[in-house]
């Protein structure tokens, strides 16, 4: 089979399959990542950027100071059960270490109010620092809230290679503020089977509903990971570190449908039934802030 595909609207995913080789936290994480993007879905009808697996970093690290009510809310909406959770900590303790040798790098700090209520905790400080490589500042949010927006902000400029500047401002972080956690991914990684620049031409592409604009599309023929159904098309774009693919769906039909069936099984089914077969593939030039 011979599969042509020509992108005018599409859900990308970039996923790293080494940290997805455990199938229990593989499975959780991505019902929480397909189950955030529909939320936010529905109330957007433009192009969409989230990177679940920083809110999940996040709740994570929420969760490690957490008990009773708030523990459990925060498990379950992660779709992990209470009795998984440490084995999880030690999963993404072991993919943190090996992110050392990637081109993806995964950046975590804490700041937190320093007074009598807010008392360092070291035990589970050493905690972020030993599993999350996390970073943890004991500030005073009420007297140098503009200083800490300023080191935050710093802090995410150097995480992310200068990519993001400005990540709060003083409507985020207050004088009242007690506790500020963020989460960075950067990624910068080249294609195993790269396009020809010379073979970029002029296309149409459908940026909403009911818009199209004409863009610069790269072209390539070559031999993909592919999969398809009556509903979708599913092409993968491997990367030169083959632990991490940029995933691919084009719906046949509309775009929302697509979204609204679309859940962990069938993510993992999909991914299954890929096979390599040759292709010519037809991919805007895009960039997304």
């Amino acid at each position: 089979m011979i599969f042509r595909i020509n992108f005018t609207k599409y859900i990308l995913l970039l996923v790293s399959f080494s940290f997805l080789t455990a199938n229990s936290l593989n499975q959780s994480l991505n019902k929480f990542s397909i189950d955030l993007f529909k939320e936010i879905n529905k109330n957007e009808d433009k192009n969409i950027l989230i990177s679940p697996l920083s809110v999940s970093y996040a709740l994570m690290m929420v969760n490690k100071g957490a008990s009773g009510n708030t523990s459990d809310n925060i498990l379950s909406t992660l779709n992990i059960r209470s009795s998984d959770i440490n084995k999880y900590y030690s999963l993404i303790e072991e993919y943190s270490n090996n992110l050392l040798k990637r081109d993806l790098s995964i950046g975590n700090a804490i700041w937190i109010q320093e007074d009598e209520c807010y008392l360092p905790n070291t035990n589970y400080i050493s905690f972020i620092d030993s599993v999350f490589k996390g970073q943890a500042f004991y500030v005073d949010f009420s007297n140098n809230t503009l200083k800490i927006i300023r080191d935050i902000n710093n802090w995410a400029f150097k995480s992310t290679n200068g990519m993001i500047n400005g990540i709060v401002s003083e409507n985020d972080i207050k004088r009242t503020t007690v506790q500020a956690l963020l989460n960075t991914v950067y990624f910068k990684g080249s294609w195993l089977t790269p396009f020809d620049t010379t073979k970029t031409e002029l296309a149409y592409f459908n940026i909403s509903s009911d818009d199209k604009k004409e863009v610069y599309m790269m072209n390539k023929k070559n031999r993909y990971p592919y999969y398809s159904n009556a509903d979708f098309q599913l092409l993968e774009l491997q990367y030169i570190d083959n632990n991490i693919s940029m995933l691919i769906f084009i719906p046949n039909n509309d775009l929302n449908l697509l979204i609204n069936n679309l859940n962990d099984s069938k993510l993992k089914e999909s991914i299954d039934s890929l096979k390599v077969s040759p292709g010519y593939v037809s991919m805007p030039i895009f960039k997304i802030k």
